[in-house]
């Protein structure tokens, strides 16, 4: 009887310790599905505040925001225009039907300056927008727009508007175009 006591003793415990053994796996692995749950969600929370930081309500939101935007649009006269924007830099590509002939026009706006040029061009014209006054935008039959009149061009297409990673190199002046500033009709 000593022996079957003994015997079932030593199957029993056997068992404890299996099931102790068996159950060690199962709670790590428990631990480990945790552990990639909170992960999985702190990257979800990390993509939302990434989204949230490209979120926009207006374009001067979006430039008070540092946000690169490229907009596509058609506007009411007919000019197609392709514009990239971040902070107060404007990079603008534009064709205009002259006569049915497409011509192309490239611009950039920074450091109260535009620069403006002819795709293919080596000449091109910078305009001073620190010495145009208020209501000046026509000078010499020359329309300037200035920074904004694109703005609220953009706000009226802002549903054109998409955030892009813009390199700051967009907004560098062609080192091929020869720029002539533009007198403002003073």
């Amino acid at each position: 009887m000593k022996k079957l006591v003994a015997s079932s003793l030593i199957v029993a415990l056997a068992f404890t310790l299996t099931g102790c053994t068996l159950l060690k796996p199962k709670q790590e692995q428990k631990q480990q599905q945790k552990t990639e749950q909170k992960t999985q969600q702190e990257e979800k929370k990390e993509t939302k505040s990434e989204d949230n930081k490209n979120v926009f309500t207006s374009i001067k939101d979006a430039v008070s925001k540092q946000i690169g935007l490229k907009c596509e649009y058609e506007d009411t006269e007919g000019v197609k225009a392709t514009t990239y924007i971040k902070g107060t830099n404007v990079y603008l590509e534009s064709e205009i039907d002259n006569d049915g002939e497409k011509v192309k026009f490239k611009g950039i706006m920074k450091d109260q300056k535009y620069y403006l040029w002819g795709d293919g061009s080596n000449q091109g014209m910078v305009f001073d927008l620190s010495k145009l006054s208020s209501g000046e935008s026509q000078t010499n039959g020359t329309k300037v727009q200035t920074q904004d009149e694109i703005i609220a061009k953009l706000e009226q297409n802002k549903n054109r508007c998409q955030p892009e990673n813009i390199s700051a190199s967009k907004f560098d002046t062609p080192s091929d175009v020869n720029f002539v500033e533009w007198n403002m009709g003073k």
